[in-house]
């Protein structure tokens, strides 16, 4: 089943990142470029394309680091070659979650305050 960006792109938010977990022999990129086009946040400036591999693992925890805080989106290619990264990987969006219910709480605190 071919899945749709424009609703996954609607569902996403920046602490609620969108994964997609390839077989081989599909590439989505084509299909993000097209949709990307369609947006204006979605230029090049606003998309990171890393390859993972041996020994890149400090080099896309800084991107993924960088987009973090840049609100960027960020594509990684090639995960199942550094197994380390994944942990890396799987260790920030775990961060990145935890900030920002810290931050609706905050939110939500200061509503009941005012």
């Amino acid at each position: 089943m071919p899945f749709n960006l424009k609703s996954i792109y609607g569902l996403s938010k920046p602490h609620f990142p969108a994964l997609f977990i390839m077989g081989p022999g599909t590439d989505p990129m084509s299909e993000f470029v097209k949709f990307s086009k369609e947006y204006n946040n979605l230029s090049d400036e606003n998309v990171v394309k890393k390859s993972v591999g041996l020994e890149q693992t400090r080099t896309c925890e800084n991107a993924l680091t960088n987009a973090r805080m840049k609100g960027q989106w960020i594509i990684f290619q090639n995960c199942h070659l550094s197994m380390p990264f994944l942990q890396v990987f799987e260790t920030r969006i775990a961060e990145t979650l935890a900030i920002a219910k810290g931050n609706e709480n905050k939110k939500k605190k200061k509503e009941e305050d005012d």
